[in-house]
């Protein structure tokens, strides 16, 4: 079972899948011309599959990977499992950084494994730190910051910037210590509420500008 928290605008959406044990188990954002999930774990794609919920799963346009942890590698394939099984037929694009332990390369050959036929496209794009990714009508980009964790994702349109800060980053965090132009107006964090005694409310985070 999962709850659920939800950040709105007229033009976005960020969705966050909360496991029972507090973890996230991804998270769906979606703005005009692309709809993609976070670090995705095998079970919200069960869940969603499960639910019924076929017409969620083929509108994703594609995976973004802040880690290439196995599980998310395991996400992954789910998706384009259960993408191949419902027939899909549109692109899925995987967006991973190129300086994982898991190289871009083990992603497109397990996804060329589970699409033998190749009845829809899979593209991986190794995406370097600081460099822009153009997906729909926003910008994907990996940003470090000198606190050794993993890279901040953010995805940014012309109206709003989000920040996806993944498990790693479980420090004290004020995201308006930012220079103006940086700062995010919605922030995740994928830290264990278990483990850190985070509100929920606090995982989905609109920064008043």
């Amino acid at each position: 079972m999962f709850s659920k928290h939800v950040w709105y605008d007229r033009k976005h959406q960020a969705e966050v899948f909360i496991s029972d044990d507090g973890q996230i188990s991804g998270a769906i954002i979606a703005y005009k011309g692309a709809v993609f999930v976070v670090n995705p774990r095998p079970e919200i794609l069960t869940a969603l599959y499960q639910e019924g919920k076929i017409k969620r799963i083929l509108s994703l346009h594609g995976v973004v990977l802040t880690d290439t942890a196995m599980e998310y590698t395991r996400g992954v394939c789910s998706l384009v499992s259960y993408s191949r099984a419902l027939r899909r037929k549109a692109p899925l694009t995987i967006i991973s950084r190129d300086d994982t332990a898991v190289s871009p390369e083990f992603i497109t050959s397990c996804c060329a494994q589970l699409v033998p036929d190749g009845s829809f496209e899979v593209k991986v794009v190794p995406l370097p730190q600081q460099e822009s990714f153009v997906f729909g009508n926003g910008l994907v980009r990996y940003q470090p910051d000198d606190s050794g964790n993993n890279p901040c994702l953010v995805v940014e349109t012309r109206e709003r910037r989000i920040h996806f800060y993944d498990e790693t980053h479980v420090g004290p965090f004020n995201p308006q210590e930012l220079p103006l132009v940086q700062q995010p107006h919605v922030v995740i964090r994928a830290a264990n509420i278990m483990k850190s005694f985070q509100p929920v409310e606090q995982r989905v985070l609109q920064i008043a500008r």
